[in-house]
């Protein structure tokens, strides 16, 4: 029953960023009139889709291939720490060994109609990035592996390098659901794309104000309670936070602070924590950081780390664009929106 809950309020999650329930100021347009037209939540998303050339390279794993592949992503599993192993474990104490264990037995195969759900919606999401403007960078091949999650608490996806991992039973009830399958894909290629591409990474963050820049040297006692996430590899960008009266350059960083106790969760155990470039010996909370939300806009609530949230402001991009919605924040739209149709791939 928990991770049938879980599952519930990370789908919800994804609903309320991608079904228009974000609100604010009213009236906004957009000054690319391209940028806006045929989103995919549209009534057009049903339209036939067999014409289109899907030039965005993917695959699909096998069950065999996927294990492997998940198993190989070695920088994630050596910086898990102990909160990290045992949240994911279920249990005090757990071993990297165990957690291996696990994360061993969660392969699946993809259905042919599975295959041809996800063909449909990278057909649309390209045609999307064209009416943008936007030319899909990256040569490297897109492979996507379904997974039970086990190992990641239900997850409904995440990525690792040019990865994408789905769970089986929520595709299943995307299916029938176009602009929510979207924007989920839409999300997780952000992150390929930002890890794989650091030009496009720069651009996308500085709609933000935030600089890409090494991670902090962090003390031993503050990367003991980091809360992993596969889908953010470094905490390795700063934006300038109003920290104790003083403009502060700072990083956002996840924290997983309690020990793990019997039936927690570690959902209610993730928080926000910003913690000052210079000084990566201490963090704040977001109450503490009087301007957080200015820097972050208000179009998402998903801000466990500038990764996240900057991909779901990505995603409201692509999916919807500057459609009338009441985004708190449309200039961030817009300015992802502009990156996206100016951006030439440089190879870096």
């Amino acid at each position: 029953m928990k991770k049938i809950i879980q599952k519930l309020i990370a789908l919800m999650s994804i609903g309320l960023v991608l079904m228009g329930t974000m609100i604010g100021c009213t009236g906004n347009v957009t000054n690319k009139e391209q940028n806006n037209a045929n989103p995919l939540t549209s009534e057009n998303v049903n339209q036939e889709m067999d014409t289109v050339e899907i030039i965005i390279p993917h695959r699909y794993a096998d069950a065999a291939e996927g294990i492997e592949l998940r198993m190989a992503n070695t920088d994630y599993f050596d910086n898990l720490t102990q909160n990290d192993l045992d949240y994911r474990t279920g249990k005090s104490g757990a071993t990297l060994e165990e957690f291996k264990a696990l994360a061993q037995n969660q392969g699946e195969d993809f259905t042919e109609e599975e295959k041809q759900v996800l063909e449909d919606s990278l057909a649309r999401i390209q045609t999307r990035f064209k009416e943008i403007g936007f030319d899909y960078p990256l040569s490297a091949e897109i492979v996507f592996v379904k997974s039970k999650m086990g190992d990641e608490f239900g997850a409904v996806a995440y990525t690792h390098k040019n990865q994408i991992y789905l769970e089986g039973s929520n595709l299943e009830f995307m299916k029938d659901i176009p602009g929510l399958l979207d924007g989920l894909i839409v999300h997780e290629l952000f992150h390929v794309l930002s890890r794989n591409d650091a030009d496009f990474r720069q651009a996308i963050y500085s709609v933000l104000d935030f600089t890409i820049a090494d991670e902090p040297d962090f003390t031993p006692e503050l990367r003991a309670i980091l809360g992993s996430n596969p889908d953010v590899e470094k905490f390795d960008s700063y934006a300038m936070f109003n920290i104790e009266g003083k403009p502060t350059k700072a990083v956002v960083v996840t924290l997983l602070k309690n020990p793990y106790k019997e039936g927690q969760n570690l959902f209610d155990n993730l928080s926000t924590g910003i913690v000052p470039y210079d000084n990566p010996d201490k963090y704040y909370t977001i109450d503490q950081v009087s301007n957080f939300w200015e820097v972050f806009g208000e179009n998402s609530n998903y801000v466990i780390t500038t990764e996240e949230g900057i991909a779901d402001n990505f995603t409201s991009a692509v999916v919807h664009g500057m459609d009338g919605r009441k985004y708190k924040n449309p200039e961030i739209i817009q300015g992802i929106l502009d990156v996206l149709a100016n951006y030439e791939y440089t190879g870096q």
